[in-house]
């Protein structure tokens, strides 16, 4: 089984970040995008997907103007929007799920799983069995790989080569063992996505590290870690117990 998905999204960035995510699912072939009203139905009527996703606000039209002429042509709805005031009205159209943006894997994993319930209720026992690796499949999608945007595209690396990440007010430096990358998100931000690898450690308010590439630690009033090519970085004189344990120390 797998999920044919259709986007109707009018701004590109988000367009081109949503497919990012999708990619990550391989059980999902994104078919196709649309920015505005006619491009997205003719692609639906000809295309036929399994799952819509779906912006409401694309300028002067509705994506509800979409689904009422597109009826027949996909299986599932997905609403996208920055804003929870439809969400009412997106029910009316037996929507599959609405999502407020930012959208994530969390959000899309979820609605993959509701593709699945949906979907089971037609199946023989062949077809749950297959379902079954899917599911699996699903649940196997980790945080091998970061996103980030540069030059009006998107690139990504492998984040087990992150060295070290520091933060500098809404920015964050990721230096790897060659190079550096700066994003505009904060080390807090940053984090929340690296804290799911075990091995990325917060040792202080501007460091986080990757403990892969740990070569010593020095205790003592001005803890601090080295790392490869000698890199010193301070730990938290406050967090210093809880570092220590989380390094294994």
């Amino acid at each position: 089984m797998r999920i044919k998905t259709f986007i109707v999204e009018d701004n590109m960035l988000a367009a081109e970040s949503l497919e990012i995510l999708l990619h990550k699912f391989p059980i999902i072939e994104n078919v196709g995008v649309a920015k505005d009203k006619q491009s997205a139905i003719h692609g639906i009527k000809y295309l036929n997907p399994d799952l819509l996703f779906l912006d409401i606000n694309l300028g002067m039209h509705s994506g509800f103007d979409i689904v009422d002429e597109c009826i027949g042509h996909f299986k599932y709805v997905v609403f996208t929007t920055a804003y929870d005031e439809y969400a009412l009205r997106a029910f009316n159209y037996n929507t599959l799920h609405y999502l407020l943006k930012p959208i994530d894997e969390k959000k899309i994993a979820l609605t993959i799983e509701r593709v699945h319930e949906y979907e089971k209720i037609k199946m023989g026992d062949e077809q749950l069995a297959e379902l079954d690796l899917f599911r699996k499949e699903i649940k196997n999608v980790n945080k091998k790989t970061f996103f980030y945007f540069e030059n009006r595209q998107w690139k990504s690396i492998d984040i087990s080569a992150v060295v070290y990440i520091k933060g500098d007010g809404s920015y964050s430096t990721l230096f790897l063992k060659e190079g550096s990358i700066k994003i505009s998100k904060n080390l807090k931000g940053t984090f929340e996505y690296f804290q799911q690898n075990p091995d990325f450690i917060r040792i202080h308010k501007s460091y986080v590290i990757n403990r892969s590439f740990l070569k010593s630690v020095v205790k003592g009033m001005q803890s601090k870690v080295i790392l490869i090519n000698n890199i010193e970085l301070p730990i938290s004189a406050m967090e210093k117990a809880v570092i220590f344990n989380k390094l294994g120390l």
